[in-house]
């Protein structure tokens, strides 16, 4: 194989762990903020 064709996947693969890294830290971070506003509607529907 060439350079660039090694290069070219080298990147292609570090933009999909990137990517990947992301989606599962945007994703862990949306859970932990909907269990937040879980919390803080609970007072207000008993009052």
């Amino acid at each position: 194989m060439s350079t660039p064709v090694i290069i070219f996947i080298l990147i292609g693969v570090m933009v999909v762990l990137v990517g990947v890294a992301a989606w599962l830290y945007d994703a862990k971070r949306n859970k932990h903020v909907a269990d937040d506003e879980e919390r803080v509607e609970q007072p207000r529907r008993r009052s």
